[in-house]
């Protein structure tokens, strides 16, 4: 190719406001799109992890809780931001998204603006056109997620900076300040400030005095978490505590490249950057009370000492991680976006996305270093550096911040915009290939960028089936909850077309038809669980209330001793199978059953409560409130077993007046009246009702007149049921 850069020219005036406004205008419309699909979907006010946690801290912070008590755990710069939304908007989660969304507008403009500046009006509309497409943008500022403050604020300085060194170094204070700022706001754009001063002092020789206005400027912007955390907890961290962590999620001989739960510590991320990774510091370093900054010193530790024993696995390691950064599939985190866009047409229909950008960029990066000194408008030689390179570092500082510690999509979103701008680059120069007809030059650039294209999609990404199963379940748990049973089980199906044996998805599934009262294929559901994973508790558990509730007791039975089996200590397994005892009739066991529960757990309410209806199947009225009676004097006058008390009250009433008006003959009264029965004193008056139907000439099995009569409340088998009749 030949290094003839003409369409790289910068021309000779700024866009002007109306182009600027015109330009935000166009950026609103798919975001617009996007958030009005996004707020009729559940998953518009669902949060995990990170997510969660902003949600949590920002209503804090509106509540009026300014100051915590421990050093920053995360970036603070987007937890105060949407505290300061929730503070003025009452937690409208409409208002919120719309204001993120107008940030990446501007972010669009800012592309455009930056473009303008160093590659000339023809990338630059090239460049906003590249942004415009690239869906996870819309994505991401639909998170409660600090991705697109960092990308605003990040562009923002970038900008200022720019700007000022080709004012000649005015305005660097202002550049240095924003810069700072942004690196609290996200903090991987610390690694640019590097890369921004060396430039100041070699590439545009500068001289002291810029650079040492440059760096105070961003010292400043950077000291407010610093000074922050100092204040509160006595600790100097820089902007927060997880650093030290992170760094070992990523750095250490179980890892991949992305994120893995370390396995001596569990696999919530809250936990692990707060509770987790203090506790294990603490055990390990033999001392409690730790700062935060030796916390994380022992984590960097960590990860130093595992470098160190193995530096041929951690080369090939850092090798994955910067094959990983520069594939296109975008590495999920507590979001995933390559599973969440199937729910949006706004995002299906955008057509960029990294496959395209990386390989664009890394021609467009080829043919800026071939560039050398740029021309002038006149098209003579210009005195000043090539500034183009700054893209190339802003990627590069972006890419080595990653890389360093794990690879996600949303930690990799600082730096597409530079990749759309050096992307329109090779774009540019194939128009002029097409209108001059340069065509050998043109297949050049084609073959290039269709071997990158190729290179960037290979796959590499070990976690991806489990991490769509994962998010399909997520989304299909959010419609189950706004009760589209349909829409959900689709979801589920998908999770489990990806991962057959998905533990979760199987158990959401299960749940979703129990819920829908279609047992048969909530017992499948369970079912399959316990066959992955036998020693599985709360398999075992549903599958014992699914035939429980579809009339099942002797099965049920079955499924809560299993359970009982894997977890002996748990009151909840004893009181499980004393349910199914009672439903048999088999009071004695049951009884024992639910004294069993209370031995282990005193305060466990629903064994009160059941071996009181123990008592009331035998007709035993007296001694049900001397059991709830007791089992409030052990929880402090429970409120829920006073009620229970009170009800109990007026089923012994009723009991007692219908026995008196069909005298005692309970099939008749069960008849004629026998729904307030059921209501006043449940499961129970149905067992003590079969028995005397039993008793009466009745089958011998559930199903028998008076089940009939129930079948709706309580679907029944024709399972045979042994048991007492007391």
């Amino acid at each position: 190719m030949s290094p003839d850069h003409s369409h790289l020219q910068k021309p000779g005036g700024g866009p002007s406001l109306r182009l600027l406004a015109l330009l935000f205008v166009i950026a609103l419309i798919p975001r617009v799109w996007f958030l009005l699909e996004a707020k009729e979907l559940p998953l518009f006010d669902q949060f995990y992890l990170d997510t969660q946690s902003y949600d949590r801290w920002a209503g804090e912070i509106a509540a009026g809780k300014l100051l915590g008590e421990r050093a920053f755990h995360m970036a603070p710069v987007y937890p105060y931001f949407l505290g300061g939304l929730y503070a003025m908007t009452g937690r409208d989660l409409v208002i919120v998204r719309v204001v993120q969304h107008g940030l990446g507008a501007i972010s669009a403009v800012l592309v455009f603006l930056i473009a303008h500046r160093l590659l000339g009006r023809r990338v630059a509309w090239i460049a906003f056109v590249l942004g415009l497409g690239y869906a996870p943008f819309l994505y991401f500022e639909g998170q409660l997620l600090a991705s697109f403050l960092g990308i605003f604020l990040g562009l923002m300085g970038l900008y200022a900076f720019i700007a000022a060194i080709q004012r000649g170094g005015s305005g660097l204070w202002i550049a240095g300040l924003l810069l700072g700022f942004a690196s609290v706001a996200r903090p991987n754009l610390l690694f640019f400030l590097p890369f921004a001063a060396l430039w100041l002092l070699f590439a545009e020789r500068a001289g002291v005095r810029k650079l040492a206005i440059f760096c105070i400027a961003a010292a400043i912007g950077l000291s407010p978490a610093a000074i922050y955390n100092k204040v509160v907890a006595d600790d100097w961290v820089l902007i927060s505590t997880h650093g030290g962590i992170s760094f070992y999620l990523g750095n250490n001989d179980f890892t991949q490249g992305t994120y893995v739960p370390p396995p001596e510590i569990g696999g919530n991320p809250e936990a692990i950057d707060i509770y987790d990774s203090r506790r294990v510091a603490e055990r390990e370093l033999g001392r409690t009370g730790l700062k935060a900054s030796e916390i994380s010193k022992y984590w960097f530790g960590k990860s130093v000492e595992y470098m160190k024993a193995d530096p041929v696995g951690y080369a090939r390691l850092t090798l994955r991680k910067i094959a990983l950064y520069f594939n296109a599939y975008e590495i999920p985190l507590d979001v995933n976006y390559e599973a969440d866009r199937e729910l949006y047409r706004s995002l299906r229909v955008l057509p960029f996305g990294l496959a395209w950008l990386f390989p664009l960029a890394a021609i467009g990066a080829f043919l800026v270093a071939r560039r050398g000194t740029p021309a002038g408008p006149d098209g003579t030689p210009a005195s000043e550096p090539n500034r183009a390179w700054l893209l190339v570092f802003f990627v590069l500082a972006n890419a080595i911040s990653v890389v360093a510690f794990f690879i996600t999509a949303r930690y990799r979103q600082t730096g597409v915009p530079a990749l759309a701008i050096l992307g329109a680059v090779p774009v540019s120069l194939a128009w002029d290939c097409f209108r001059a007809k340069r065509w050998g030059r043109g297949a050049m650039l084609a073959g290039a960028f269709a071997m990158l294209f190729a290179l960037f999609q290979w796959p590499l990404y070990p976690g991806k089936e489990t991490s769509l199963a994962r998010a399909y379940g997520i989304a299909g748990k959010a419609f189950a909850r706004a009760g589209d049973f349909e829409r959900a089980d689709e979801l589920y199906r998908k999770a489990l077309a990806v991962v057959p044996e998905h533990l979760d998805t199987h158990m959401n599934r299960g749940l979703l038809f129990f819920e829908a009262g279609r047992y048969d294929d909530a017992e499948l559901s369970f079912g399959r669980v316990t066959q992955i994973q036998p020693g599985y508790y709360g398999a075992w558990h549903n599958l014992g209330n699914v035939m429980m509730s579809a009339g099942y007791p002797g099965r049920a039975l079955v499924a809560f001793e299993q359970a009982r089996r894997i977890d002996p200590a748990y009151a909840g397994s004893h009181d499980n199978v004393g349910r199914a005892l009672l439903r048999q009739g088999r009071f004695a066991e049951a009884e024992a059953s639910f004294d069993e529960a209370l031995r282990r757990d005193p305060a466990f309410l629903n064994a009160w409560s059941n071996k009181a209806d123990v008592h009331v199947a035998r007709g035993d009225f007296e001694g049900a409130r001397a059991v709830l009676a007791a089992g409030a004097a052990r929880n402090g006058n429970n409120e829920a077993l006073a009620l229970r008390r009170r009800a109990l009250v007026e089923g012994e009433r009723e009991y007692e007046r219908l026995r008196q008006k069909y005298e005692g003959r309970l099939l008749e009264a069960t008849r004629a009246e026998g729904e307030s029965l059921v209501y006043l004193c449940g499961n129970a008056v149905l067992v003590l009702m079969r028995n005397e139907d039993r008793a009466s000439g009745g089958r011998d099995e559930p199903g028998g007149a008076i089940y009939d009569l129930y079948r709706e409340r309580w679907p029944i088998s024709s399972e045979r049921t042994g048991g007492e009749t007391q």
